[in-house]
């Protein structure tokens, strides 16, 4: 589920490149499916330790997305 999350993420964002760079992969390097399996490990890292910690999830703690160095990507 949470790679099908991934991958519905990647492809209806428009801010693709961010996405992208969130998950330490991008478009040209690497699969969309490779991507979206990173990003949804990341996202299952979060939640494991939201579950194991009980702490509330704290969006102003969350990584920044990397900013590309061509803003028309």
């Amino acid at each position: 589920m949470l790679v099908a999350g991934a991958t519905s993420m990647i492809q209806q964002s428009a801010r693709a490149a961010d996405v992208l760079a969130v998950a330490g992969c991008t478009r040209q390097t690497q699969a969309p499916k490779l991507a979206a399996v990173a990003l949804a490990n990341k996202t299952a890292r979060i939640i494991w330790k939201l579950m194991v910690s009980g702490e509330r999830y704290n969006p102003q703690r969350a990584p920044q997305p990397l900013r590309s160095a061509n803003p028309t990507v």
